[in-house]
């Protein structure tokens, strides 16, 4: 049941991870649309550029996070977590099996 859990975590995080960096890449090809294709009033063109410069900025920290390395150092610490627990049964198990022989 642990293993379900941690998968079901696993897919939600992945789901979240895909709709976020989604949805900063269409406000961010919003604004680039308004800014070079529409007529923006002067007063509002210094307000859509910095608005198009944080997003794209955001767009940046959501992609190294989730795609960068910050993902594949994730993903090798939850493998070497995997491996300590198949190492950690398999000794319990052997544990188990001299106890075992040593009794019989």
């Amino acid at each position: 049941m642990d293993k379900e859990s941690d998968a079901m975590k696993k897919e939600t995080k992945d789901i979240f991870m895909y709709a976020l960096a989604g949805l900063t890449a269409i406000i961010t090809l919003i604004l680039i649309i308004v800014v070079f294709f529409r007529e923006v009033p002067d007063k509002n063109k210094d307000i859509a550029f910095m608005m198009l410069g944080q997003f794209m900025g955001i767009d940046v920290m959501v992609y190294s996070y989730f795609f960068g390395s910050s993902k594949s150092s994730a993903d090798q610490h939850e493998a070497t977590n995997r491996a300590a627990e198949v190492l950690a049964q398999n000794s319990s198990s052997k544990t188990i099996e001299k106890t075992e022989i040593k009794t019989n």
